[in-house]
């Protein structure tokens, strides 16, 4: 199995329904991740306090496609 430990991922949507099980996931396995959000502050905010800042780093921006 590959080792995760210290591999940076950078997840976007990261507290979605997708996203957010992938980040966990990623961060239980000893991976950092960079994790992005757009609104779900309040869920951002729960997975750093799980996580540390030492091992997740999360953004909130607006990745979708231009209009």
């Amino acid at each position: 199995m590959t080792s995760f430990k210290d591999r940076v991922f950078v997840i976007t949507g990261a507290t979605g329904s997708i996203g957010h099980p992938v980040t966990t996931a990623l961060l239980a396995q000893g991976a950092r991740v960079v994790g992005g959000y757009l609104t779900q502050t309040e869920r951002a905010t729960e997975l750093l306090s799980h996580a540390g800042p030492e091992r997740l780093s999360m953004v909130q921006a607006d990745v979708r496609a231009p209009d």
